[in-house]
């Protein structure tokens, strides 16, 4: 069985396009696992003995936003060149 060289070249490109898809959607649920768990750790440090910590839980948590909320703009822009080109 022989296939032609066009056939095997859009084969490539479509499998490429799936596994980055898939790569990027792998990554985007580990990100919203991290930030659920930031929140639920967050969320249980109400004690004032525990000031300290709570700051630096809130600014890891508003890090983990930030990287959140840019990797959905790059994924809008991922699933747009996905569906349209």
């Amino acid at each position: 069985m022989s296939f032609s060289f066009p056939f095997i070249l859009l084969f490539l490109l479509f499998f490429h396009k799936v596994a980055n898809f898939v790569k990027h959607a792998l990554l985007s649920s580990i990100i919203s696992l991290k930030l659920t768990a930031k929140l639920m750790q967050y969320h249980s440090l109400l004690r004032p003995s525990k000031i300290s910590k709570q700051v630096t839980n809130f600014i890891e948590l508003r890090e983990l936003w930030k990287l959140a909320t840019s990797w959905k703009g790059h994924q809008t822009s991922l699933m747009t060149s996905f569906h349209f080109g």
